[in-house]
């Protein structure tokens, strides 16, 4: 075969080759403009952060705002075909996650922080996806890892004075309630018995603070409270077991209270750190919110 006879499969590589580069200039070209999705991500915490339901709500409607623009703005730009199945996946995780501020702005307006906080766990499982689907279009910005935080963050911080206030409240309420037995000061039976659901109340106490959701930098403190409360519920069974061997004698009571009044003490500290963790500093300010929730 001649050089001449060669020519035209010459050219036939040759605009392959090239139309392959238009291809990847494309998407490149594609991904820099679309990667204009961050101002979506920038938009729920353009306010700061939200420290109660009615500031996630607003902060819920910006970013819900800023990712139906965002999306729009993605679809009219011009898609390389070689790329069109990953970027219809980015434009369907951005319409999932546009819905998501959705459902969450209207349960943060009605107050309803279980919705918030359900949506909020169920971003947090998605957003991996949603990263992936980002890289694998070429974006470099958009739907980090980072920016997951940033949004369940920002539900969380809202909601926890409220569920901390519910807890709080779930708590003391079921403690006066054994505290205040009538016989509890007579009878060691009837002691014994306060003390062995002291226990199992804090017990289940723990088991419920470790379900708390917190924003990352409160985290380590509601770890700490929900050890704290587990090793109250220890002491409480101990001394159970004491008062059925020994009676109910004033130097078993004077270690109890010793013992309980440190424990108490230090996680009155982390309950304390927690809610700093989220820039309320009057413990009272969330207790007293939710105090006839049962």
């Amino acid at each position: 075969m001649g050089v001449r006879a060669l020519l035209p499969v010459l050219a036939a590589v040759t605009a392959l080759a090239g139309c392959g580069e238009d291809s990847g200039t494309a998407q490149r070209a594609w991904a820099e403009k679309a990667d204009a999705c961050r101002r979506a991500i920038d938009a729920v915490t353009s306010r700061g952060t939200p420290h109660d339901t009615k500031q996630l709500a607003a902060a819920a409607r910006s970013g819900y705002t800023a990712v139906g623009r965002v999306r729009g703005e993605i679809e009219r730009l011009a898609r390389p075909q070689r790329a069109g199945v990953q970027i219809e996946r980015v434009l369907s995780d951005l319409i999932e996650l546009e819905g998501v501020l959705g459902t969450v702005e209207a349960a943060a307006m009605t107050g309803n922080i279980d919705s918030v906080e359900s949506n909020a766990v169920d971003l947090q499982a998605a957003w991996p996806r949603y990263g992936k689907d980002a890289r694998d279009a070429g974006l470099r910005t958009c739907l980090r890892p980072e920016h997951e935080r940033i949004v369940t963050d920002a539900a969380f911080t809202a909601i926890l004075p409220r569920r901390l206030a519910r807890f709080n409240h779930w708590l003391t309420t079921r403690q006066n309630r054994i505290l205040r037995r009538p016989a509890l000061q007579t009878s060691a039976a009837a002691a014994e018995r306060a003390l062995a659901d002291l226990a199992e109340l804090y017990d289940a106490a723990s088991e419920r603070a470790g379900l708390i959701r917190a924003p990352a930098r409160g985290d380590a403190s509601r770890r700490r409270l929900t050890y704290l409360l587990s090793q109250t519920a220890e002491v409480f069974a101990v001394a159970a077991e004491q008062v059925h061997r020994n009676g109910a004698t004033a130097t078993m009571r004077a270690a109890l209270e010793r013992r309980l009044d440190a424990k108490l003490r230090r996680m009155y500290r982390e309950y304390t750190a927690l809610l700093e963790s989220v820039g309320i500093t009057d413990l009272r300010s969330a207790t007293d919110e939710d105090a006839g929730i049962s």
